[in-house]
């Protein structure tokens, strides 16, 4: 991967962001099963594509009070062809203590070679080289809160309108149709004193396939709620940060046990995760992070399974 990028200040309210992405990747993949029924799926796989772009991001502050951004990206691609997606957002403070803001973006997201050319001897996927490119577009809307100095707010629809998305089905990669998203992000932060904060994000999704035979499904692993709270200390170079994470649960899909139907959900769970910053010098400190505080052992999705309290120590320093 590579990229070049300019950042443009031409006038005191215009600033323009462009540049060149450029990626090539490859894939060499071993095929190699031993099961009877899968010995005729052994081979050897050697894939490359290309992808580049060319992109350019306006940011325009009409006033004090409004600000546009305007985007385009060129794309060039080896398997696909070329295309274009725009983006444009807008935002207006209302008042000092009130922002709304909107975006809209049209996006493409092209299968992985994996999908295209590998069969998937864990999960017994079958590729499909004919698989078409995810296209569509998304959008947001949302207010920008101020309730005081050490209170704020974000508030936030999104949506989209996905055409060919990918699945799973029958054990193959598969454009499975429609998508149709639409969701709400509420996110509070709170600085309660100099050292101690807390924040809560809560985001509902809800994620409906609107054609092909799921119609009518939440897409696969795309859990309706999912939420986190914490409280944080910080102070002449200390942190402690406490978190609690909670998952709704979401549609296994696929993978399934015999006899267990792709409309069943995963179980929800609470998990709690602590995080530590201890400094040892002026710029050498100590770091601990725990997770899964509490040693439960729960489904994360589709039969992935959380390990116990896991630990992880570091040092960082600055120089």
């Amino acid at each position: 991967t590579a990229r070049v990028e300019h950042e443009w200040q031409f006038n005191p309210t215009n600033n323009l962001r462009w540049g060149l992405d450029l990626r090539n990747r490859y894939l060499n993949g071993d095929v190699f099963s031993t099961a009877p029924n899968r010995i005729d799926l052994n081979e050897t796989e050697y894939r490359e594509s290309f992808e580049g772009a060319i992109f350019a991001l306006n940011t325009w502050r009409i006033n004090d009070s409004w600000q546009t951004e305007l985007g385009l990206r060129q794309n060039f691609t080896s398997e696909y062809g070329s295309y274009l997606n725009p983006s444009i957002g807008l935002r207006w403070a209302a008042s000092p203590n009130v922002a709304l803001r909107g975006s809209w973006v049209s996006v493409q997201r092209n299968p992985g070679l994996d999908q295209l050319y590998v069969y998937d001897t864990v999960h017994n996927w079958l590729p499909n080289p004919n698989l078409n490119p995810e296209t569509g577009s998304s959008w947001t809307a949302g207010v920008d809160v101020r309730f005081a100095a050490n209170l704020t707010g974000q508030f936030t629809y999104f949506g989209s309108r996905l055409s060919d998305r990918l699945g799973i089905q029958f054990g193959r990669w598969a454009n499975i149709g429609l998508v149709n998203t639409n969701g709400l992000e509420a996110a509070l932060r709170w600085q309660i004193a100099p050292e101690w904060s807390t924040f809560l994000n809560y985001t509902y999704t809800d994620a409906k396939i609107a054609s092909g035979i799921e119609q009518g499904l939440q897409l696969g692993f795309v859990p309706y709620s999912v939420a986190q709270v914490g409280i944080g200390y910080q102070s002449e170079g200390w942190q402690v940060n406490l978190f609690a994470s909670y998952f709704s649960g979401a549609r296994r899909a696929f993978f399934n046990n015999p006899g267990v139907s792709n409309t069943d959900f995963s179980p929800s769970w609470l998990n709690f995760d602590l995080g530590v910053r201890v400094p040892l010098l002026s710029n050498l400190a100590l770091t601990l992070f725990v997770e899964n505080l509490a040693d439960v052992a729960y489904e994360k999705s589709n039969r992935i399974y959380q390990p116990g309290r896991t630990y992880r120590i570091g040092i960082t320093s600055n120089f």
